[in-house]
């Protein structure tokens, strides 16, 4: 997980403030897992607790990440990134094909609850990535 642009150091600027670590007892990063910037990019700037890749079951929550990993058959990775003298929780989750039945009800939901068109953005590979690990990280954060 690498910091990107301008948001990025907006982020770690933001999650190190005393005042959000005042007002936030928890910080969990969500991404996608590419090849590109994976597992071994996140040991890079921190460490991997689980991964269903490499097998790597050193987190409280692998049983829970390996179910998420089986049932939805995705590779996750947990871990923690170090932002400063912090270290931050991450989860990253292999992206699944947009279109599915599941892709669909999200899309349905977001458009009932905010109006987002989301035919406006198909074929978009930001979009489509994005929306396709959309459900998986709210199931992972869930169990987390």
């Amino acid at each position: 997980m690498r910091k990107i642009g301008g948001i990025g150091a907006v982020l770690e600027g933001l999650i190190t403030s005393e005042a959000y670590q005042t007002h936030v007892s928890r910080t969990l990063l969500v991404g996608p897992l590419t090849p590109d910037d994976g597992e071994d990019r996140l040991q890079q700037v921190g460490s991997v607790d689980f991964s269903s890749r490499s097998g790597v079951r050193a987190s409280p929550y692998s049983r829970i990440m390996a179910r998420v990993s089986s049932d939805c058959d995705v590779d996750v990775v947990h871990g923690w990134r170090n932002l400063g003298h912090l270290q931050v929780e991450v989860l990253l989750v292999s992206p699944v094909a947009s279109g599915g039945r599941h892709d669909v009800a999200l899309k349905h939901q977001l458009y009932d609850a905010y109006g987002l068109e989301s035919d406006r953005y198909e074929g978009e590979p930001d979009y489509d990535l994005y929306m396709g690990i959309a459900r998986l990280h709210w199931r992972s954060s869930i169990a987390l």
